[in-house]
């Protein structure tokens, strides 16, 4: 599948991206190319972008296999019906109506929503038990002066620890949701290099070469 840089051009991409695809390919407007060939001059946000100038069929069979990943995380019956409409779809027939995968489009997006609503609220809840963490240390700290300066705090310094207990805990917590959000920034670079890899398979380059 070929499209020409006047196709893309017709679509008005952006200054930038349109600058350094024609410095990877040159300026003449019947020049063919592939996607795969925008991968590599533009990267995977542009070679996306570029879909748009695919007929219907072609554009939605370059991100099925995103798609097909991604659904292994839902036990949502409609995503999986929706996909095997789609595919039906994609084979030629034409009687499958896209209706269903509306519906699952915007259930997919309700439950991307639901997630982000999710880590949202986790990331405030962290931030909170960093707040307790601080608080709880000058709570400790208090209480060691206070140690010093007579018998009697000692019983102040005891509930110091258990609140400074109470914090490490906190803290151990926050950290092991940065570690988990570092971890998903992982999978997310991880998924941009499949989908790279999906784009160049389906979209050989035509004009340039890989690293």
């Amino acid at each position: 599948m070929t499209l020409t840089l006047q196709e893309i051009r017709d679509h008005s991409p952006c200054q930038s991206g349109w600058k350094k695809l024609t410095k990877a390919v040159g300026n003449d407007m019947t020049t063919k190319l592939s996607i795969g060939d925008v991968v590599i001059s533009n990267g995977l946000t542009d070679a996306l972008w570029c879909l748009r100038c695919l007929d219907p069929r072609k554009r939605v069979a370059a991100i099925m296999p995103t798609v097909k990943r991604a659904s292994v995380y839902t036990d949502d019956q409609r995503v999986h019906d929706c996909i095997n409409d789609i595919e039906k779809w994609l084979a030629g027939d034409n009687s499958i109506t896209l209706f269903a995968v509306e519906e699952a489009t915007r259930a997919a997006q309700a439950a991307e929503q639901a997630a982000k609503s999710a880590a949202w609220a986790a990331a405030q809840a962290a931030a909170r038990a960093a707040r307790t963490a601080r608080t709880a240390a000058r709570a400790a700290e208090a209480a060691e002066e206070a140690a010093r300066a007579a018998a009697w705090s000692a019983r102040r310094a005891a509930e110091a620890a258990a609140r400074a207990e109470e914090a490490a805990e906190q803290a151990a917590r926050s950290a092991a949701w940065a570690a988990r959000t570092a971890a998903d920034a992982e999978a997310q670079e991880a998924e941009r290099e499949l989908q790279k890899s999906d784009l160049l398979k389906m979209f050989p380059p035509m004009i340039l070469k890989g690293e």
